[in-house]
């Protein structure tokens, strides 16, 4: 029974003054179907869903992590202690019919019967993500604009005439 976990380490983007989301990947890559179920040290400020469920062999399962707002945007480069423990169960063929509340009792009274295990995940706050489109995009943008209308003071920067394209490029005839 392996129980694969993606990412390794849940982060969330400064700021924190929004409700943010983390997707979780969990991946069963043993035999057999397993049961899951994700706690964490701060229940207050996460809401997980699903928090516990079944896995099929081979298959994966995406448990999506909401973090509630804070009032204040923390300092950056403050260190988050918010853990998540992912704790995983195998599912015997006469564990079928169980239900999952009474299988995680016999998980707990004979973890090594049950095949038993658990991780840990840590939480991180990261800087803001620089967006491509973002306020200093478009004044980068403007800025090269508004470089380009101004009007040289240089004869030799200035646009050459009509004509004179035609001599540089075309070819000169005769007679002119």
């Amino acid at each position: 029974m392996a129980l694969e976990l993606e990412p390794e380490i849940l982060s969330f983007h400064h700021p924190l003054t929004r409700p943010l989301d983390c997707k979780l990947r969990l991946t069963n890559t043993g035999n057999t179907p397993l049961a899951f179920k994700v706690k964490t040290n701060a229940l207050k400020r996460y809401a997980v869903r699903p928090n516990q469920g079944r896995i099929e062999p081979r298959r994966s399962r995406e448990v999506i992590i909401s973090m509630r707002a804070y009032e204040q945007d923390p300092p950056a480069g403050i260190i988050c202690k918010d853990k998540f423990l992912i704790e995983s169960v195998m599912i015997r063929p006469a564990d079928e019919g169980d239900l999952l509340s009474e299988l995680w009792a016999g998980a707990k009274q004979a973890p090594l019967k049950y095949d038993f295990r658990s991780q840990r995940l840590g939480v991180t706050y990261l800087p803001q993500k620089e967006r491509w489109f973002g306020e200093s995009f478009f004044r980068q943008f403007l800025g090269l604009l508004q470089g380009a209308r101004r009007p040289t003071s240089k004869p030799d920067d200035a646009v050459p005439p009509v004509g004179s394209i035609r001599l540089l490029y075309g070819s000169k005839r005769s007679g002119e």
